[in-house]
This record gives C-alpha cells, structure tokens and sequence, in this order.
C-alpha cells in the first residue's frame, strides 16, 4: 500500500467513476483499475461495489475511506511543516471563525498581519464555526489550527479573550417590545426565548447572565448559531439574545438595546498546548497576543 493509491481511491469515491476519477487524476483507467486491483488484493477485501451506473465503497470500503483521509491529512501536514520550517515565511493557517468576529475584529488583524514583509506570502484558510466544541475538536484532529469563538473549558486549551460584544434583545418586527429603546432582561423573557445550544460557549454566558437577574424564561428552543436564532423569532417563535451584527436587516425583527448597554460576551482565541504549532501559526498567533496585550 502506497500513498498514491489512497489517492487515487479517495478520487474515485468522490467521482463514482473510474472514468472520471482517471481523467480527474489524469492517468489512464487502466492505471487506475490495476493499482485499485493491487490495493484490494493486499487488502484481501473489495473497497467498491457497483450500484447502477455508478460504484460506491462497500461497508469496508467506507471504513478505509476514513483511514485513507487521515493518512492523507497527517502527510500534507507533514509536508507544509517542513516548507514552514524551511521557509518560515511561506505556510498556511486554518482558521474556525465565529460568525460575528469576521465583520471587524479579525480581517482588521489579518490586514495589519500581512503589512509585515516576512508575512506577505502566508495564506489563510477560514471556517466559519458552528460550535466552540467543534472547533476544538477540529483542532485536535488537525484540520484547524486556531480557533476564535467564545470559551469553553475543555483539558489541553488555552484561552486569550481577544474581544468583548454586547448582546442585544431581538424580537419580531410587530412585537409588544419592538418599538421600545430599552428593555429589562425580565421584561424580555416573560417570553420564550430561543437561544445556543450548549455546544456554544455564549450558552454558557447567557446561562450565567439570567441566573444573576433570577430570570428563567416560561420555554427555551436551542438551536447553533446566531442566523438560526434570528430565523427563528422572525417567525415569531420567541425572543432571543445575540451579539449585535449587520445582517439583523435581512430578517423580519427588530433590535433591541437590552439592560441598558450591560450586557457583554467575551470571545477567545484558543488553541492546544498538547500539539505541535507550524511556525507561521505560531507567529500569527503570537502578533495577536502582543497586539491585544500592547493597547491593553
């Protein structure tokens, strides 16, 4: 077994044809179907069975397809370790981004980054991050190097607050507190309220912001993110809580300021102690630590 045929194997799951896997790969079928062959032989198990015109990996098949995927990610990390040791100005960092910090916080760091020579040729790459515990999962598996969301405890992380947002109340555009410029965190859950799932570390935050106020709501929906909860009361499901942000005006709700101003979330950078940093993760995670602490 080799790592061409990982490839190769990948390409024609992907495909669903040795066809269009081969012209992808741009080899012959030929090529293609005899090192498959010799891989299955090794194997002593068949990786693909057809289904109509098209072939899917059998049960086994998608077992070694995750295999395949690991092998592959651990040699391209390899691969762009060693170009960022060799070449610490060339590399790649993989971001997990939450929603709200990629309207000012981080392309402003990202700009004043690449402003610095040796950081001209580093590439990004973004996810935007459905949950802080996904994201650190991602972290841990490698296909993520930093994350930016809000913090949830988790052995082997570390956590540098970077940013802090006030939460607002939203509530649909005909609602009994829609027009109103100020309201109490009471007066807003004496309706259901719906809010982050406790995936996200804001769950967290709101949890600890109503138990302070003595506030339970009479319902709560959970639901994964900022887009979900304004969705949702805009079909007059409930109220919610949620950092302020642009894109309020593409729903049918209203904003409004909640406790007079009081309220805040904080937002972290987070990483793992536990696993090796290339070098230019290294230094752009290090720029933001001397930033933040520098206008601190």
């Amino acid at each position: 077994m080799n790592l061409q045929q990982l490839y190769y194997f990948q390409a024609i799951v992907k495909e669903g044809s040795y066809t269009k896997a081969a012209e992808k790969l741009r080899i012959t079928q030929s090529s293609l179907s005899h090192s498959m062959a010799n891989l299955e032989q090794e194997l002593k198990l068949e990786l693909f069975e057809k289904q109509g015109h098209q072939i899917r990996p059998t049960p086994f098949g998608r077992q070694f397809l995750d295999h395949a995927g690991r092998a592959i990610k651990e040699v391209e990390a390899i691969r762009e370790e060693a170009e960022a040791a060799v070449n610490p100005r060339h590399g790649r960092i993989r971001l997990s981004v939450a929603h709200t910090m990629t309207f000012g916080f981080l392309p402003n760091m990202l700009r004043y980054f690449r402003q610095i020579p040796e950081n001209e040729e580093i590439q990004f790459d973004f996810v935007e991050m459905e949950s802080s515990l996904e994201a650190m999962k991602q972290i841990e598996e490698g296909t993520i190097d930093l994350a930016f969301g809000a913090k949830i405890l988790k052995p082997g992380f570390r956590f540098f607050e970077v940013m802090r947002e006030e939460l607002i109340a939203i509530v649909i555009k005909n609602h009994p507190l829609a027009e109103r410029e100020n309201v109490s965190l009471r007066e807003l859950l004496a309706y259901p309220l719906v809010t982050y799932s406790y995936s996200c570390g804001t769950r967290l935050i709101i949890d600890q912001i109503l138990l302070n106020h003595g506030v339970t709501p009479p319902a709560i929906k959970e639901v994964k993110n900022e887009k979900m909860i304004a969705s949702i009361v805009s079909a007059g499901l409930g109220v919610g809580i949620i950092p302020r942000q642009p894109e309020l005006d593409l729903y049918d709700i209203s904003a409004v300021t909640l406790e007079n101003h009081a309220l805040r979330r904080s937002l972290y950078m987070m990483w793992n102690i536990n696993q090796p940093m290339p070098t230019a993760v290294k230094n752009f995670r290090d720029f933001i630590l001397d930033v933040l602490k520098t206008e601190d």
